[in-house]
């Protein structure tokens, strides 16, 4: 009897501890553009990109999107329902009222979506990669951008192709010349006859042409000399004061500067009531002048021209210097720092 009991006791534990089955989840979350039930945020995610085109991810990233305004654009598409090719083009402008904060269904899973750690849940491999092949080396990512976005990141990029050849260049010549006058001081220095020397450094300095002075125009390119420059107070008030405390002396003159860098003794000419100033640089600072002219709305008064002040043609005929009584003379300005 007793035998009996622990059998059927031991059959009872049985059933009472026998896990029940359980079904998988039900879909329940709805595809953002057609009427596909979706089991979770990831998977509806996917179908979102392989069916309509649509990459969640890609726009948050292009839009800049913060939490808010991501909240904004998932309520706008639930409740307006727009096409998906809309985003191909927009600005996110449609969705900017606040309205669009509130969920419009309960408990929303995508608005819990975490689009930053999207990467890691593909690579979990439970819903594969974006084309649900689970092989990743066929996959390209692509990018649909506005074509004035497009043709604006095109002429930055030859506007970069274009500023490398020239360094490469400028350094091409940096380096020559640097050789040309290591090759002088070697011979210079290591010839020991005074005859010899003679004719070393004759013809090491006939190697260097005299109108090679591109090294020089070169060193004034770059803006930390000029930024130098300008925060010498004591030498820029000066000229300022000089300038502006002497207005008679410019007033309805033409304005010649001649090295003028980034224009800052331009513009204090045009200031004191010059007519017309030119200011001319053969180095490659004359493009921030005139973008440094136009800032400060003088482009009417002050041109900008780039060349060397020999070799340039002026936009009037001629151009004097200032005589003693200050009265009839045209001006001629320039800094002599390295003249």
């Amino acid at each position: 009897m007793q035998n009996d009991t622990d059998d059927s006791g031991s059959d009872f534990c049985e059933e009472e501890w026998e896990e029940p089955v359980t079904d998988a989840p039900a879909p329940s979350l709805i595809c953002l553009f057609c009427d596909v039930l979706h089991t979770d945020a990831l998977t509806m995610y996917l179908h979102c990109k392989q069916e309509h085109g649509f990459c969640l991810k890609e726009i948050a990233q292009r839009l800049r999107l913060d939490d808010f305004e991501y909240i904004k654009m998932i309520n706008y598409i639930r409740s307006q329902r727009p096409p998906s090719q809309l985003f191909v083009s927009t600005d996110g402008a449609v969705w900017k009222d606040d309205t669009y904060l509130k969920p419009v269904i309960p408990d929303d899973a995508l608005l819990q979506f975490d689009i930053e750690g999207l990467e890691d849940d593909l690579s979990e491999g439970n819903h594969g990669n974006c084309d649900l092949t689970g092989d990743k080396s066929h996959v390209q990512e692509s990018v649909t951008l506005p074509r004035c976005e497009y043709e604006g990141i095109l002429s930055c990029l030859r506007t970069a192709e274009e500023k490398v050849a020239l360094l490469q260049h400028q350094l091409t010549h940096a380096q020559q010349t640097m050789d040309k006058m290591r090759t002088f001081v070697q011979d210079l220095v290591m010839t020991t006859g005074q005859t010899d020397a003679s004719s070393a450094t004759t013809s090491a300095l006939q190697s260097l042409s005299c109108g090679d002075d591109s090294s020089y125009f070169m060193s004034y390119a770059h803006h930390a000399i000029h930024d130098e420059m300008l925060k010498d107070r004591v030498r820029t008030e000066s000229y300022r004061d000089a300038i502006l405390q002497n207005s008679a002396l410019f007033r309805d003159k033409v304005v010649l500067d001649v090295g003028c860098g980034t224009g800052i003794l331009s513009m204090f000419a045009a200031k004191a009531g010059a007519r017309s100033v030119i200011a001319v640089d053969m180095s490659d600072v004359v493009y921030q002048a005139m973008d440094i002219v136009r800032e400060n709305k003088l482009e009417n008064v002050v041109s900008v021209i780039r060349g060397k002040v020999e070799e340039v043609s002026l936009p009037v005929d001629k151009v004097t210097c200032l005589k003693e009584d200050g009265n009839t003379s045209d001006k001629i300005l320039s800094s002599p720092a390295g003249k």
